[in-house]
């Protein structure tokens, strides 16, 4: 019995934080965190990500990147057609939204989600 309370503590504990460590580089990423195509997303060391965040790149070619000791918040999503550079040093609240896109709005009579998207291209991203 002593041991199955032991493995479910364990169990708990090791889905609180997910550890990498690398070289000087350790990355938090909390429980429930998504993350889509994990091949095009870079992230540096001593990163913090929440609980409940989303991550997602939803192109071949788009990529994000989070720079050294940047913190951000639970319930964030991160969303990137062609790029998203977040540099060091940066804090986001919870609950935040960032997206090098977004939906057209310029036809009143349809709705938002109907209307073309709109992708921002900038040398280096959203930054």
């Amino acid at each position: 019995m002593v041991n199955k309370i032991i493995g479910h503590t364990y169990n708990f504990f090791s889905c609180l934080f997910h550890r990498i460590k690398g070289k000087k580089r350790t990355i938090f990423i909390g429980p429930h965190t998504r993350i889509k195509n994990p091949s095009k997303i870079c992230l540096s060391s001593d990163v913090i990500l929440g609980r409940y965040g989303y991550l997602s790149v939803h192109s071949k070619n788009g990529n994000i990147s989070i720079g050294e000791r940047t913190n951000i918040g639970m319930f964030f999503q991160i969303a990137c057609l062609s790029s998203v550079k977040i540099g060091k040093d940066c804090l986001f609240a919870a609950n935040c939204y960032i997206a090098d896109f977004t939906h057209e709005y310029k036809d009143i009579n349809n709705p938002i989600s109907k209307q073309k998207i709109y992708v921002k291209h900038k040398a280096g991203g959203v930054e």
